[in-house]
């Protein structure tokens, strides 16, 4: 908010705040600790102290060549970038501007390949699932046909059972009329 605001000496003392609680923590990520680095070097610069910046940035940019982080050095060269544009210091402002646009395309194609990825696994599984509807649809289609069978089967049973039933009952009588004549 203060950094937005453009109250850059109390975003500054904001920052470092935020950097002393993250230092005291035991389990804090160093991208935690490099990210309070760049906000509190951005104040400085905002505030016109680029060379207080400077250290803190060089520091951070060994720390990435170690242990690589996109989203850190994106941060890290743009701000880079803008403090050797702002101290016309055109050689290193090129330098950083080269590396910044080049991580950034490079992180642009892998959010590119991500996103085509879950495109393409969000398509498959609404494939499947359409399959597994269908295939669905279609056993209950089956399931009702078999029911249906069967109801007719029994229901011829059960007619051929009376049919048999009255023609016992007719040819019974029939015996009885001729015994009793």
């Amino acid at each position: 908010a203060f950094f937005d605001g453009e109250i850059y000496d109390s975003a500054l003392i904001y920052f470092e705040w935020g950097l002393f609680y993250r230092n005291r923590m035991d389990d804090t990520p160093p991208s935690s600790i490099q990210e309070s680095d760049i906000n509190i070097a951005k104040a400085l610069i905002k505030l016109g102290r680029p060379k207080e910046a400077e250290p803190k940035l060089k520091r951070i940019e060994k720390e990435v060549a170690l242990i690589p982080n996109p989203t850190i050095e994106l941060r890290l060269y743009e701000l880079l970038l803008q403090m050797y544009g702002d101290l016309n210091d055109y050689k290193n402002a090129f330098t950083y501007s080269t590396k910044y646009y080049v991580l950034k395309d490079s992180v642009f194609g892998m959010e590119q390949r991500e996103e085509l990825i879950r495109m393409n696994l969000s398509s498959k599984y609404a494939e499947q699932k359409l399959q597994d509807s269908l295939m669905n649809a279609e056993q209950i289609k089956l399931d009702k046909i078999h029911a249906t069978k069967e109801q007719e089967m029994r229901d011829q049973k059960d007619h051929t059972a009376k049919l048999v039933m009255i023609g016992l009952i007719i040819a019974l009588g029939l015996m009885l009329g001729i015994i009793i004549l």
